[in-house]
């Protein structure tokens, strides 16, 4: 008798199966992690995982840019961080967002390429 896991399907994804897959519909690997394929012929990786008792959904990236193994390791080291204690999509939050404009503006001041002279009608720029 054979042992049966219920986190990996019996046939897992193959980088073949990815490349050349065309029928929209989510195609799962384990680990939560799926290929969804659009109408379009658009493929996402995406992995659903339950953080703190809730389940969601996380994008790890389209799938020329991400292969398959890639997605793989991505996929078990959030599960990781999720059993943990952690929040991954926390993590992916705050790693993709941008700066504001107060703190460009802030930024650029502070780096001493504009010299302001006390005149208001002349400004001096540094050209490095």
């Amino acid at each position: 008798m054979s042992v049966k896991s219920i986190r990996t399907p019996q046939k897992a994804l193959n980088a073949r199966f990815v490349e050349t897959v065309s029928k929209p519909g989510k195609y799962f690997d384990g680990h939560g992690l799926f290929l969804r394929v659009r109408p379009n012929g658009g493929k996402q990786w995406v992995q659903r995982i339950t953080i703190r008792g809730k389940r969601c959904e996380i994008g790890l990236g389209s799938f020329p840019a991400v292969p398959l193994d890639t997605a793989r390791s991505v996929a078990l080291e959030n599960r990781g961080k999720a059993l943990l204690g952690g929040d991954p999509l926390q993590e992916k939050r705050k790693a993709s967002e941008g700066m504001t404009f107060e703190a460009a503006v802030e930024k650029y001041l502070g780096s001493g390429l504009i010299k302001l002279d006390p005149q208001p009608d002349r400004c001096q720029f540094d050209h490095r």
